[in-house]
């Protein structure tokens, strides 16, 4: 019997760790063409893609999602912080189809960014399922994310400065907290953060244009906003609709925006 249930073990590692492989890339090309990965660093290409459970090594690389292969599902991404579209919409066929990167648990790069890693397309849709506080990792607002969405059953907690070029989303049931040392910029003036009924956006550090007498530039509030006792909100346009909640327990004088802000222009 001992014997029998040290095989069950076994064989119960075996098939578990089967469906989670860490993957390298090897060459420029897309996700879903297996000639791209290999499964050790510099090793040959052809085992297979990243999917779900696995985590996927960009390695200096540029790796194109393109959809005829369709959406792609990954638990942790690492990309290198040097490397401009690291991760890119490519389209040969002019499909424009978006595509959607859905990251389980980390996305990560080897240093703070100084190129635009993830490219800024507004075909490209990321969305970050991880929770606790290493879920985005040595970022920096050189790489601004276009669409980027947080829809995690739990708090996700932001310990690294990004920026937002597009729009920003906090899915029902969700909980995007801004650490305190930390903070969300707009990159152009195009950029929105939406909270909508059921999401949370807690506001510990800073929301604001890149500086603190600067304005990000819109939040649209249907669900509830947290500003911590520490936090401030910059934002140019503010809509704050019906049903939605904003509880305000910061130390600023004139509101929710920080004193050398110029505050909303419109609520």
């Amino acid at each position: 019997m001992k014997i029998n249930f040290s095989i069950f073990l076994l064989l119960l590692f075996i098939s578990t760790s089967a469906f989670s492989t860490n993957y390298f890339a090897v060459a420029n090309g897309d996700w879903g063409d297996a000639n791209t990965w290999a499964t050790s660093p510099g090793g040959t290409p052809g085992a297979g893609v990243p999917s779900a459970g696995d985590i996927a090594i960009t390695s200096g690389y540029t790796i194109g999602l393109n959809p005829i292969y369709g959406n792609v599902t990954v638990d942790r991404i690492t990309v290198t912080n040097s490397v401009a579209n690291s991760i890119y919409y490519n389209d040969p066929f002019f499909l424009f189809t978006p595509v959607t990167l859905t990251i389980n648990l980390s996305l990560s790069s080897t240093g703070a960014p100084t190129a635009q890693v993830i490219e800024n397309n507004s075909l490209l849709n990321l969305v970050i399922g991880g929770v606790g506080s290493n879920v985005i990792n040595s970022w920096s607002t050189s790489a601004p994310f276009n669409t980027i969405t947080f829809s995690a059953a739990g708090t996700t907690t932001l310990n690294t400065d990004i920026a937002i070029a597009g729009t920003c989303s906090v899915s029902s049931g969700t909980t995007l907290q801004v650490g305190s040392s930390n903070f969300i910029s707009s990159s152009g003036g195009s950029a929105i953060i939406s909270v909508p009924s059921g999401g949370t956006l807690d506001i510990q550090g800073a929301v604001n244009g890149g500086s603190a007498s600067t304005n990000f530039t819109t939040i649209t509030n249907n669900g509830t906003i947290n500003i911590g006792s520490s936090g401030y909100l910059n934002t140019t346009n503010f809509n704050i609709n019906a049903n939605s909640t904003l509880n305000v327990s910061n130390n600023q004088p004139n509101g929710w925006w920080h004193s050398t802000s110029p505050g909303p222009s419109s609520v």
